[in-house]
């Protein structure tokens, strides 16, 4: 057997010397918002026991596939959510955001990482999500006057769902009038980008850029990868 080396004390002189490049420092408070799905035609009181891939709308009727309609409610949509076939309602989020405001205030950042729309993916339009980011754009400048707000994109935020266009197809069908709405929400709630970092936002969804001394957020577009992707 060959013996082992000595033990040298370099390795262990270097990692303490490591250890004093960057000066004691607090954590960072980073709220992250994911999946909010809010939608403004949940109506409380409406059927959550719906026969539709969505309920809690004020449509919601029918209790059975194929049935028209049904004037009996079963399962009525609740104030707040319902444990049901729902999205929530925009007053859920504004609840919400309140209570953060009132009981953190040591948030440094807020990172929201995408799926802002409801999921009635069928009738989906420009129009419809630039009007849910305004909506959400409003409520987080409200509530984080002093806080920054980076945005990234989730599925829900293409149109059709899950639809990112590469470069190479018709200008018509391709997303950058999603990513220039990111943008726009991103000077709104925190700063305007540096320009390497608008330039990969508006071209791919996605940019990178220094947020704390040591620290880069990276906010990548995931929909390129997505299966789904049409």
């Amino acid at each position: 057997l060959v013996p082992l080396p000595p033990k040298s004390t370099k390795n262990v002189d270097a990692a303490a010397k490591r250890t004093n490049l960057f000066p004691p420092a607090r954590p960072l408070r980073i709220l992250q918002l994911s999946d909010l799905h809010f939608d403004s035609q949940y109506t409380p009181g409406a059927e959550a026991d719906c026969a539709e891939p969505v309920c809690c709308l004020n449509r919601s009727s029918a209790h059975h596939p194929g049935q028209s309609s049904s004037t009996t409610i079963r399962k009525p949509a609740g104030k707040w959510g319902t444990l049901a076939n729902c999205d929530i309602p925009l007053q859920t989020v504004q609840n919400m955001l309140e209570h953060i405001e009132r009981t953190q205030q040591q948030v440094d950042f807020v990172f929201l990482s995408g799926d802002y729309v409801h999921h009635r993916d069928w009738a989906y339009s420009r129009a419809g999500h630039l009007s849910q980011l305004d909506t959400l754009t409003a409520l987080l400048r409200r509530h984080f006057v002093r806080v920054p707000v980076f945005w990234t994109l989730g599925n829900h935020e293409g149109v059709p769902v899950n639809a990112f266009a590469p470069h190479f197809v018709p200008e018509r069908f391709r997303p950058q009038w999603m990513y220039r709405a990111m943008l726009r929400a991103i000077e709104r709630t925190a700063a305007p980008l540096p320009k390497t970092a608008e330039r990969s936002a508006i071209y791919r969804g996605s940019y990178m850029l220094p947020i704390w001394p040591g620290i880069r957020l990276i906010a990548l577009n995931n929909g390129y990868c997505d299966k789904t992707n049409m």
